[in-house]
């Protein structure tokens, strides 16, 4: 224990050694420090001043000031081996720039006018930059003002004949935007980009390139952003590069500012350097967007690649190798040696099939010994078949003995394909069954809005009040896809009102009153009045005590009001905290319409719910329910049984909608 204390002992001493402030410097009396402070160079009081302590910047801020030139003159400057300075203000400025002395800057700018050449500000830039000198940059970017066409002539830069100082001006802003590029500085590109820096340029362009390459996304992004004009070309060539190196999540980014990936047959495309480069996540990434295509391989095909063999003709012994040919993904895998993708791409080939619906090409990959049940992104050849109705091919893939499942005829249904139901129907595929969230194939078809897969279902056994996870029938989704064909095969087809049975009975009881409800709280007015025909009721409640008219009133729309109350609803019904429709209709910001149609029909403005509330103090601050209700005599001044005004109502609404 003693020997860690001498230990950490030593450690102290030594430290406080190497700091200057623990030596005993601020101590000094200040003569002795005023002696010893003006042996520096004003550059390194300055840069004292940074690394010191509050006491010693304190000392070295109050010290006289000499003239600016004198100043200047007694600078010791050290130029960077990079930075080719040619006098001594240019090298002053430079290391006032690699410092970050932004004070400095700004004054050697505006007093020596040769410090202000393109040149010469083009290098202040770089050189903050790759100091990362945050502050020193926009003092040097208010000596290179660049004007409301400044993309304009980034675009035209490279066809410019007169080079003249707008172009210099532009240049060198563009070659900093280009360094802040590859050198990954975000905050330089911001910077220089809403300054109005062209991202069109060819050194801005080069920039985002080198930056997509070495996989800067935020970079990337900045500058993509910024390129309209040639978005579709010079984009692509980006994503290109984040491609061959790797780079998933900047290929992402450039994903999401839309860029197109034409088929180009003259060059290799992104999907082509993923599969030659083995970037698997990348390529089946990029796949789906643009397909796969032949392209030339882009090897050379020189004397050396000739392969000994009887040509077709019979004429030579040398016949070309095929890199003279048109490639795809998998050539370019193959000749890549990549394994995992050339496995990838040969286990794509038959879903892809599939998805076209060949049956020839199916028949052959088959007879090659290609396994059916294989999926492609989650889906095997008989689902994609079947989505998109392709029964031939369904027929060759059913033929090598694969078990038919729910999701085989769930894409049947979506597809609309009349054959392709009929077809898994006739080879034992169950018209009942559910997929994981509960759906039938006839949810599906009804989702998808295909009528006359629906009335197939249905002749075949399909259960009208089969419900998924969320207790929904296909009756309710034909009312809330407002499917009316559809919605009017389902009540024709009713399944489960057997007699014998009183379950059933009132199973399909709450279900064609929960249809009621849906189709009120849809507003689905013309459907109404056919669900009704059906056993529904128009005044039954729920356990609340609220009724469909209820229900039409909180809509807001005055035609499902009127609907219901022509199908016999009572329109003074009260639910279990004893409120009336226009207690439901006043409390919607949009009810106004609801609220004066009530009124018109004679409910009662003042009527009060078992808290003593009237409709007043359900209102939304000044909505149109408010004003109808105090244009039809509603007391402004009720109170309910807590002793709250319609008043405090209105201000608590006015505080909670401006403070959502």
């Amino acid at each position: 224990m003693i020997n860690r204390l001498r230990g950490s002992r030593k450690e102290t001493r030594k430290k406080r050694a190497n700091d200057l402030t623990d030596k005993g410097l601020t101590s000094l009396p200040d003569d002795i420090l005023y002696l010893i402070v003006s042996y520096l160079t004003y550059l390194g009081r300055f840069q004292l001043k940074i690394v010191g302590s509050h006491s010693i910047t304190t000392f070295i801020s109050g010290l006289p000031k000499p003239p600016f030139e004198k100043y200047i003159a007694q600078l010791d400057t050290h130029p960077s081996k990079t930075v080719v300075t040619t006098t001594d203000l240019d090298k002053v400025l430079h290391n006032a720039c690699v410092v970050g002395y932004d004070a400095l800057v700004l004054k050697l700018l505006s007093k020596y006018q040769t410090l202000r050449s393109y040149k010469s500000l083009g290098s202040c830039l770089t050189t903050a930059i790759s100091s990362q000198q945050k502050s020193v940059v926009p003092i040097v970017l208010k000596y290179l003002p660049l004007g409301p066409f400044s993309v304009l002539a980034g675009l035209q830069s490279s066809y410019r004949k007169v080079q003249g100082p707008s172009h210099m001006k532009n240049t060198a802003v563009e070659v900093a935007l280009e360094y802040a590029a590859i050198n990954n500085s975000g905050w330089a590109v911001q910077l220089l980009l809403e300054h109005g820096a062209p991202a069109t340029s060819e050194r801005s362009l080069r920039g985002l390139w080198k930056a997509a390459a070495c996989g800067y996304e935020d970079v990337v992004v900045m500058l993509s952003k910024r390129i309209r004009w040639q978005k579709h070309y010079q984009v692509l060539l980006a994503l290109n590069c984040a491609v061959k190196n790797g780079h998933e999540g900047t290929v992402k980014a450039l994903l999401r500012t839309g860029v197109e990936m034409p088929q180009n047959y003259r060059e290799r495309g992104a999907v082509h350097l993923a599969a030659r480069e083995g970037h698997e996540s990348i390529l089946r990434l990029l796949l789906p967007k643009t397909g796969d295509y032949y392209v030339h391989s882009g090897l050379s095909d020189d004397y050396s690649n000739k392969v000994y063999t009887l040509d077709i003709r019979g004429h030579n012994d040398v016949s070309p190798v095929i890199y003279s040919h048109y490639w795809s993904c998998l050539h370019f895998a193959i000749h890549g040696r990549h394994y995992e993708i050339v496995k990838f791409l040969l286990e794509m080939a038959l879903p892809l099939a599939a998805q076209c619906g060949d049956a020839a090409i199916i028949n052959l990959l088959l007879s090659k010994g290609f396994d059916a049940s294989i999926k492609l992104d989650g889906k095997c050849a008989l689902e994609l078949a079947a989505k998109n109705g392709h029964t031939d091919a369904m027929v060759v893939i059913m033929g090598s003995g694969i078990s038919l499942t729910v999701y085989h005829l769930l894409n049947a249904a979506a597809s609309g394909s009349v054959p392709a139901v009929s077809l898994l129907l006739d080879r034992g595929a169950n018209v009942n069954a559910k997929s994981n969230l509960g759906n039938t194939p006839l949810h599906i078809a009804v989702k998808h809005h295909h009528p006359e897969v629906v009335d197939l279902l249905l002749r075949s056994g399909a259960e009208t009040n089969a419900t998924n996870r969320y207790e929904q029938t296909p009756l309710h989704n034909a009312i809330a896809e407002n499917q009316e064909e559809c919605f009017n095969l389902l009540l024709e087809h009713r399944t489960g009102t057997d007699a014998s049975s009183e379950v059933k009975i009132n199973y399909e009881k709450r279900n064609i009153q929960d249809a009621l409800v849906l189709a009120v709280q849809c507003k689905r007015s013309r459907m109404i009045p056919r669900i009704l025909e059906y056993g529904a009721d128009i005044n039954t409640a729920d356990s609340n005590g609220t009724t469909p008219f209820h229900k039409a009133a909180t809509t807001g729309d005055t035609t499902t009001l009127e609907t219901v109350l022509e199908c016999g609803a009572l329109k003074h019904t009260r639910d279990a905290q004893q409120q009336t429709a226009l207690h439901y209709a006043a409390k919607e910001y949009h009810g106004g319409a609801a609220v004066a149609k009530l009124l018109s029909w004679g409910l009662d403005a003042d009527a009060k719910d078992s808290g003593g509330r009237v409709p007043l103090h359900l209102v939304q601050h000044k909505s149109e329910a408010y004003e109808s209700l105090i244009g039809h005599g509603a007391n402004p001044h009720a109170i309910d049984d807590n002793g709250i005004t319609v008043a405090e109502c209105q201000r608590l609404s006015y505080y909670m909608h401006n403070c959502a």
